[in-house]
Order: C-alpha cells, then structure tokens, then sequence
C-alpha cells in the first residue's frame, strides 16, 4: 500500500468513526485519539506554515491562548489533587483538555485542508444525526444507551453548532455543491437538534436555542449579500420549511416532551418551596445549598473529591432522594468548589475564559470560527451547571472533538471583505 493510500484510508475510517461518534462513548473516544495523534504525527513530519497573513496570526495567538488556559487549569486541579491524594483516576477531562489545546496548536500550524476534505468531514458530521436519533428513540422506549444521555445531549448540541457554524461558511453559496453541502449541514445540524430534543434533556435546551439563532444569522447574512436572488437557494430554503414541518406534524413528542420536562422542572421548584427536596429539580437545589456551605467553610482548597463523595451521598439522603449512590452535585462549577475551593473553580472557568478569548481574538480575521468558538463557550458553560459534567468521558471527548472540528473546518475561513462587512452590520 503507497503512503498516499494509506492516509487516504487512514482519514476515512476517521471519518467513519466521526459518524458513529453519537452511538457509542468508544467511537466517539477513538476519534477523539485519531485526531490526537494525528496532530503529532504532523507536528513530526509537517514543517510550520509561516504566520505571513493576519489572519493566521490571529489564529496562532487565538489557539497559543487556548494552550495556556487548559495549562493553567490542568496545574490548578493537580495542586489540589496532590494535596488531597486523590486518584489520577479522576483526571481523564483534564488530561484530554490539555491534550487536545496541544492538538490544536499543532494543527492550526500545519494544516491546509483542501475544500474536498472539509466537505467529506461536514457529510461524516451531518450522517452522525442518524445514530444519534436511533439513540434518542431507544431512550424514549426505555432501553439502554452508550453513556448517560445528558453528557450525550452536550455532546450532539456541539455536533449540530459546528455544522450550523458551517453554513456561514463564505464558499460560494451559489455553486450547486456547496449549496446542496449547506442543506445537508443545516438539516444534520436539525435532526441533532430533534434527538436532543427527544432526549428531553432540560440542560441542553439553551444551546438549541444558540444554534437556532446561528441558522437565522446564516439566512439574515444570505439576504445581506443578495444571495436569495438564486432560485436554488430558495428551493434548498423551502425545503427546509418543508422538512421541518413534516417533522414536527410526524413526530408529536417534538412538542410534547420538551413541555412536560419544563412543566415538571417549574412543579418541582414550587415543591421545593415546601421543603420536599427528593426530585430532580429540587436535590440540585439541595445540593447548592449545602454546597456553599462547604465551600465556605473550606474555600481555598475545597475537602477533596472523596470526601465530597460522601458528602453528596449524605446530602442526597438527607433529601430523601429514591436513588442511592450519589456521587457528585449536578452541577460542574460546584463539584469544583467542593473538591479544592478557588483552585477547583479557577480551573474549572479557566477552560471557558481559553474558549472565550480565543473566539475574542479571530473575531475581526474569521466570524466563522469566532461565532463556532463562542457558541462551544456557552453550551459548555450552560450544560455545566447540570449533569454535564468531568466524570463523564463522553464530555471530554465531545467538547475536544467539537474543538478540533472548529479549527479543521474553520481554519481556512477567514472571510472576504464583503461577507466580513456583511456580517459586522
């Protein structure tokens, strides 16, 4: 087999896994490591692309930043893990965060992907809604699934962002590939949508929300830059209508589960206001009122993770909550606090601020990659306030591999003058 075959082989069975990510956490995980050491494999053979456009340079400082942030919080987390003698057991998110910032270092400095190549990853990543409705509806039926469907639900609201981020890309609108890859991406992007939705996962219904906005920019810009002239456009357009209302009449549960979770979650606020704290909603309220008690009676390097263990199982008891095994807090920023106080929750928004500075960076040189950012920012600081949190290795690797997507996707997207001034008015 010549080389040239062997790295054509190579990117399709990662895009095979980039597909099947949603149906299983060893999917998803194997292309996560794929893309890992591909990175070093350039960083190894690949000489770097010289900074000579402003707009690279805004992306090698934007991905430097990312770098030092997830540094700084992997530091922060050790400190307090040595001190506590916690497990290395504990640290998968933080290992796989530094590792996917070097990633992306990496990668933004020796890669040029050919359009050809991004066109195949925004098809593998628009396929993935297939295995991720057969997992939705397998959870509806009550039959088991690959992982915990909330870190899950995180994980296709950052699938169904980078491609809805895609159809800003400034590829020619016009042409009948890109077109009809734009229709594939925005409805991929809607059926990833429709499974979180069916999921009823109440935590990630912000994010929906985020991506919808993302496909109305893409249509305000379309209008802008008079695109809307083209008679394909306005077929590709009217059969998204069409398609999204023929989902909505087939699939009743579209507007029926996501009124009922919200229906029990306001019921159980209320019930929580009497003081019966053993349901969903109000064990999270539980565990936030005990939570700040403990930070603040130990904040700067928080109990450990073992002892917040056992407070969380006394916690969860005390509420009279039907399940036993209660290991953490529902919530990301207050396991955080609790297991090593200002360090854990430094750490913690240190990821966050990297994302959210680097979007700040290349928001002048590629609206693309700075909307794509911004948004991974706010679903991830959104959903962390729920059971989306560092335990789950569905998390770690989604958000590493929503990154790396940005960047493959994006890298080459820095907009022309007049799609740039369209989009800034």
């Amino acid at each position: 087999m010549s080389k040239q075959s062997a790295h054509q082989l190579g990117w399709y069975l990662w895009l095979a896994l980039v597909a099947f990510s949603p149906a299983s956490t060893k999917a998803a995980g194997a292309a996560w490591v794929m893309a890992i050491v591909w990175s070093f494999w350039l960083a190894g053979t690949t000489p770097v692309i010289e900074a000579s456009t402003a707009g690279r340079r805004e992306l090698y400082r934007a991905t430097t930043v990312i770098f030092w942030c997830f540094a700084a919080a992997f530091v922060l987390r050790t400190i307090g893990q040595l001190y506590w003698e916690d497990s290395w057991a504990y640290r998968h998110f933080d290992v796989r965060m530094l590792l996917t910032a070097i990633a992306l270092h990496i990668l933004v400095r020796r890669i040029n992907i050919q359009t050809k190549f991004r066109r195949e990853l925004v098809t593998a990543l628009a396929l993935s809604c297939i295995p991720a409705l057969i997992v939705s509806y397998r959870w509806i039926q009550e039959l088991s699934i690959p992982t915990n469907i909330i870190p899950w639900a995180f994980g296709m609201s950052l699938f169904a962002l980078v491609l809805a981020s895609y159809k800003l890309s400034p590829e020619p609108h016009l042409e009948k590939k890109s077109l009809a890859l734009n229709s594939i991406a925005t409805a991929g992007s809607l059926l990833l949508l429709t499974s979180i939705v069916l999921a009823g996962v109440r935590g990630a219904y912000l994010a929906v929300i985020w991506v919808f906005c993302l496909l109305l920019f893409s249509f305000r810009q379309d209008i802008s830059l008079k695109r809307l002239n083209s008679r394909r456009l306005w077929l590709s357009y009217a059969g998204i209508a069409v398609f999204l209302g023929i989902l909505s009449i087939s699939i009743p549960e579209l507007h029926e589960i996501p009124k009922n979770r919200v229906t029990t979650a306001l019921n159980e606020i209320n019930s929580f206001k009497e003081d019966q704290r053993g349901t969903s909603v109000g064990l999270r309220l539980h565990f936030l009122e005990r939570g700040v008690e403990s930070f603040a009676q130990h904040p700067l390097l928080g109990v450990g993770i073992e002892k917040r263990n056992q407070l969380v199982d006394q916690w969860s008891r005390e509420a009279k909550f039907p399940f036993d095994e209660m290991e953490h807090t529902h919530n990301e920023y207050l396991n955080s606090v609790i297991d090593y106080g200002i360090l854990g929750g430094g750490a913690t928004l240190s990821y966050l601020l990297g994302i959210l500075l680097a979007a700040l960076i290349v928001r002048r040189v590629n609206v693309v990659l700075s909307l794509t950012l911004a948004g991974i920012c706010f679903t991830t600081f959104t959903t962390f306030f729920t059971n989306t949190n560092t335990l789950h290795n569905f998390t770690s690797v989604t958000l590493g591999l929503a990154l790396i997507y940005s960047i493959i996707l994006c890298t080459n997207h820095t907009l022309h003058s007049d799609t740039d001034q369209a989009c800034r008015t």
